[in-house]
């Protein structure tokens, strides 16, 4: 397998919507009427509670370590790892199958980047789910766990700890998670960010 059909096969792995399928199949209605309007775990959560976010949250991790395994396997380059992750990360973002909208890239980024740098992608995990713990706000703990990713594999590519490749992946990822959180952003400066527990409202119906 070439490095295109890889990608494009990534970014259709990456496009599947996890959380408009659950959310059809378990109550029968579309997550994107409600609370932020995307697919993520997050979202889910807020609109169908717990079970159907660890369900969604689970499927999106693999829609992203499944292509860098994958890459391993077929390839097994550095580069084929990296293209793979980032495909994976746009087909969620950007999902062939709902219009190229989706999630914000959390699940899927961190999924991929376990492929990638298991040390980095446990770091990372820890403080992710730390601040969320401690603060409440999913998107904050998203949010530094990407500037995490950054810094983290800055340090291992410098101590010889990771391959210098890997950078391709994890800062762009990081900045598509952050750019994605730039309403949260606007929302935690403003004090209006929803917390853990919020539900989500209705919103206008998709077209």
């Amino acid at each position: 397998m070439d490095h295109l059909l890889l990608a494009v096969v990534s970014y259709l792995v990456g496009s599947f919507p996890t959380g408009l399928v659950v959310s059809k199949l378990a109550r029968g209605i579309d997550v994107r009427e409600y609370g932020s309007g995307n697919t993520g775990a997050t979202n889910v959560l807020r609109t169908l509670g717990p079970v159907a976010f660890v369900i969604v949250f689970l499927g999106d991790f693999l829609k992203g370590l499944a292509p860098v395994l994958l890459a391993v396997w077929l390839i097994g380059t550095p580069l084929a790892q990296v293209m793979a992750g980032l495909a994976a990360m746009g087909g969620h973002n950007w999902s062939v199958f709902l219009r190229f909208s989706g999630g914000r890239g959390v699940a899927t980024g961190i999924g991929a980047l376990w492929g990638i740098a298991p040390l980095i992608a446990a770091l990372v995990t820890a403080v992710t789910v730390t601040i969320i713990l401690l603060s409440r706000y999913v998107s904050l703990g998203s949010i530094v766990g990407a500037g995490v990713a950054i810094a983290g594999m800055i340090v291992a590519v410098l101590l010889g700890a990771d391959r210098t490749e890997y950078l391709l992946y994890a800062v762009p990822g990081a900045l598509i998670v952050i750019a994605r959180h730039r309403e949260n952003i606007q929302r935690l400066l403003r004090g209006t960010e929803r917390k853990i527990g919020e539900p989500a409202l209705p919103r206008s119906p998709i077209a």
